[in-house]
């Protein structure tokens, strides 16, 4: 019974770590893909210079 409740808790650990670094991974795509849509962004020309 011991066996299975270290087994239970080093899962729990185990799923824990994983989601931390799956979340950790979305942030950096969405930092990613945010980056790349201002560097996609339109470039559009100063008010002043259109004549």
């Amino acid at each position: 019974m011991e066996a299975l409740k270290a087994d239970l808790a080093e899962a729990e650990k185990r799923a824990a770590v994983a989601e931390a670094v799956a979340a950790e991974r979305e942030r950096i795509i969405a930092a990613q893909a945010q980056a790349l849509r201002m560097l996609e962004a339109p470039k559009s020309e100063p008010a002043l210079c259109r004549m």
